[in-house]
């Protein structure tokens, strides 16, 4: 939803503590190296297996899991420049780019889910293709903003260094202050939409319930409803804590704001999958199935 850049200063002096930096640092790195195989194997089963891959919101989630990954080398070359207390190659600041055109994309994203969920739950009808579009528009709009980072470098840039705990849009710039407000201009405006739509969804259950008693014969709509839901939330309360940056001057709690997008963008949705979906979760260890059939063999 928003993006983990703050508007710092560039020239301001660093007052953090540089064991709370390499801190931060091997912590990031034990965070990637620990949950992006564990995306990268939820996406192979999502993409592998007929049964999610025929569903159209699967296939949303998909994308959304692709766009999630992508944040993770900035994570890491972070984490690296931490350690080494200079940017190796210039590699965390090369990646933190893609960090605000991924969050761009990525609430897209969770827009075109959330109509999706919208589509199917309330019964609407009007052509699937619509979220296709979205789809296309959010990867589009996100490699636009990537590859205007380098075009426009002169104008406006978002960059990490050392020495500070988050990524910054650098002010001595003159386009980077807008940038950054127009950026949280259209996150609070798609956020604000997926939560319209959340809501609506949240009205038809509730009404759907109180007239016939129950709702939610499929067990995977629960599921992706429920992920899709907490994925927002975790996000919004992100998105706020870094838009208004309560304690600002606080560097504890910029330390732990810093692990906000990389533990909802990379640790959560594995979390969530393996936690919520059980089908998931047995696929996720083929050993899993196998210990399964010899205990209980078909008949």
């Amino acid at each position: 939803m928003s993006t983990n850049v703050s508007s710092l200063n560039p020239a301001a002096k660093s007052i953090v503590d540089p064991m709370l930096l390499e801190l931060q640092g091997i912590l990031f790195v034990a965070l990637v190296g620990i949950s992006l195989p564990l995306n990268f194997r939820i996406l192979y089963i999502f993409a592998c297996n007929p049964s999610y891959r025929n569903l159209q919101c699967y296939r949303i989630m998909i994308h959304i899991g692709v766009a999630q990954c992508l944040f993770a080398p900035g994570v890491f070359f972070q984490g690296i420049m931490k350690l080494l207390e200079y940017d190796l190659y210039g590699l965390a600041s090369l990646t933190v780019k893609a960090h605000p055109p991924v969050s761009r994309a990525e609430a897209l994203l969770e827009l075109a889910l959330a109509l999706n969920r919208l589509k199917i739950i309330c019964k609407l009808r009007y052509p699937s293709v619509v979220h296709t579009i979205l789809v296309i528009i959010a990867w589009s709009l996100g490699l636009l903003f990537f590859i205007s980072y380098f075009v426009c470098d002169p104008y406006f840039s978002v960059t990490a260094t050392p020495d500070k705990i988050l990524p910054f849009y650098d002010l001595t710039k003159p386009w980077s202050m807008f940038v950054r407000q127009a950026a949280a201009a259209a996150i609070v405006i798609t956020s604000s939409h997926t939560l319209v739509v959340y809501a609506i969804i949240l009205v038809y259950i509730l009404n759907a319930k109180r007239s016939a008693g129950h709702i939610f014969k499929s067990y995977r709509e629960k599921h992706i409803l429920l992920y899709a839901g907490t994925r927002f939330l975790f996000d919004l309360v992100n998105a706020l804590s870094l838009l208004y940056r309560p304690f600002a001057d606080n560097v504890i709690v910029e330390f732990l704001l810093s692990f906000g997008y990389p533990f909802n963008y990379l640790c959560l949705p594995p979390l969530l999958y393996l936690s919520m979906h059980k089908e998931v979760r047995r696929q996720f260890v083929p050993k899993l199935i196998m210990m399964d059939a010899n205990v209980n063999p078909r008949m």
